[in-house]
C-alpha cells in the first residue's frame, strides 16, 4: 500500500474506535487534494462530542477549532479562535493565512472557500520556528510567479562539477581515454597499410611479392587485434564511469527531493510516477 492508503486506513480505524480523546498530528499531510477534503470533512464530523487536539501546518484544517495556539520556538505566542486571531492583521496567524492565500492565483483567490484553499495550497507546510517563519515571510514577499520562474534562464551546468563527481574513477578515465586515443590512431595506420598493399601489384619479383603480401596481412591482423583490445578497454572503462555518474546523480536528486515540503508532493506534476521518470531520465541525459 502507498503512504496515502496507509494514512486513510489509520484515520478510519481511529474513527471506528470512537475514542474520547482524538489526537491528530498532520493527519492529511500525505493525501492528495481531493482525498484531503473528504477526510477532513469526516474528521470534523468525528470530532463532535469529544476532545480533539490537532497539530497542523495547513491552517484551513483548524479554522473551526474552538481554540488555536500558535507555537514558535516551542512557546505559545498567540492563542484564540480563528476569528480572534485573523482579526489581528499584524499577528503571526493572520500573516501565515495571507501567505497561504497569496500562493493561489489572484484571479481565483477571491472565489474559493477556506476548504478549497486547503486543496489548492500545496506548499504551506511551514514550521512555526523563528528561522522558518522568517524564511516564509521572505518567500511570500519576494517570490516570483510561476510563469516568471518558468521563463528564468537556468545556469549552464558545470563540466568541472561533473568531473569531480566522477573523481573516484580517475584511473578508469585514464584507461578509457588511452583506449580512445589508440583506437583513433588505428584508422590512419590502416589507411597507410592499405596504401602500401597497392604497391605489391607493381613488384615484378614473385618471392618479394609474397613476402610483402605476408607482411601486410600480418599488419592487418595486428590492427584487428589492437582494435578489439582498445575497443573493449575504451567502452568498458567509460561505461563504468557513466554508470557510476548516473547512479550518483540519481542519489543526489532523490536526497534533494526528500527535503521538499509535503505539499510539494501533492502537485500533479510531482506525482510518484513523474518523480521516478525524472530520476530515471534526467540522470541518463547527464
Amino acid at each position: 500500500m502507498s503512504g496515502r492508503q496507509k494514512q486513510r486506513i489509520a484515520i478510519a480505524r481511529v474513527i471506528i474506535r470512537s475514542p474520547n480523546l482524538l489526537l491528530l498530528d498532520k493527519a492529511t499531510s500525505a493525501l492528495d487534494s481531493q482525498s484531503e477534503r473528504t477526510v477532513q470533512e469526516a474528521l470534523e464530523a468525528a470530532a463532535v462530542g469529544r476532545t480533539t487536539i490537532v497539530i497542523a501546518h495547513r491552517l484551513c484544517t483548524i479554522r473551526h477549532a474552538d481554540a488555536i495556539a500558535v507555537l514558535q520556538s516551542g512557546r505559545i505566542i498567540e492563542s484564540g479562535s480563528h476569528e480572534d486571531l485573523i482579526s489581528d492583521p499584524e499577528g503571526h496567524y493572520s500573516s501565515l493565512v495571507r501567505l497561504q492565500q497569496s500562493q493561489r492565483p489572484p484571479e481565483t483567490a477571491a472565489a474559493i472557500s477556506s476548504v478549497q484553499l486547503c486543496r489548492s495550497s500545496h506548499s504551506m507546510s511551514h514550521r512555526f520556528s523563528v528561522t522558518n517563519s522568517a524564511q516564509s515571510f521572505r518567500e511570500g514577499k519576494g517570490g516570483d510567479t510561476e510563469k516568471e520562474l518558468k521563463k528564468e534562464k537556468l545556469p549552464v551546468p558545470s563540466f568541472r562539477r561533473l568531473l569531480m563527481i566522477n573523481a573516484p574513477e580517475w584511473w578508469q578515465a585514464l584507461l578509457g581515454g588511452a583506449g580512445a586515443i589508440v583506437f583513433g590512431a588505428v584508422q590512419p595506420v590502416y589507411c597507410y597499410a592499405l596504401g602500401g598493399l597497392i604497391t605489391v601489384y607493381f613488384i615484378k619479383d614473385h618471392n618479394e611479392m609474397k613476402d610483402k603480401t605476408r607482411t601486410d596481412a600480418l599488419i592487418f591482423v595486428g590492427l584487428s587485434v589492437v582494435s578489439l583490445v582498445v575497443n573493449i578497454l575504451q567502452h568498458y572503462n567509460l561505461g563504468v564511469m557513466g554508470e557510476n555518474l548516473t547512479r550518483r546523480v540519481r542519489e543526489r536528486m532523490l536526497s534533494k527531493i526528500l527535503t521538499f515540503e509535503v505539499g510539494w508532493f501533492d502537485e500533479e506534476e510531482n506525482s510518484t510516477g513523474a518523480i521516478c521518470s525524472r530520476i530515471a531520465n534526467n540522470a541518463t541525459v547527464v
